[in-house]
This record gives C-alpha cells, structure tokens and sequence, in this order.
C-alpha cells in the first residue's frame, strides 16, 4: 500500500489543501500546495492581481453538481 505525499515549502503531507489557482484567461495553473506557493510569490512581487485563488472550497461541492467544459 502506498500513498502520494504532497509538501510545500517546508511541510510534508499525506494530503494537500483544497486551493487552486487560476490565471488572468480563468485557466488552470496550479493546485494544492502549489497553488498557495505560487500565489504567494506572485502576492510577494505584486503581480497576483490578475489571478484567481481559491481556497478551501472542497466542502461547497459536496452541495452542488459541478460542471466543467473547455467550450
């Protein structure tokens, strides 16, 4: 048995948080731990303005069907 381990920055994880970063097009750029270094580096340098993050979202789609399409 084994399981995926998820780190960012100096943190270890068998799970990662619920984030997801967007860019200026709405187009999926990062998730998870990524998505937080990445939109914090982009904060760091100002230039975050253009991006959407979302954070901690999981619970909202046990509520709701979500429907994704790249039309």
């Amino acid at each position: 048995m084994s399981a995926n381990t998820w780190g960012g920055g100096a943190l270890m994880s068998l799970k990662t948080t619920t984030c997801v970063l967007f860019d200026s097009n709405k187009k999926f750029c990062k998730f998870g731990f990524e998505a937080e270094d990445e939109y914090s580096e982009l904060a760091m340098d100002e230039k975050h303005s253009d991006y959407y993050f979302f954070k901690r979202f999981k619970m909202k789609l046990f509520d709701k069907m979500v429907c994704y399409s790249n039309s």
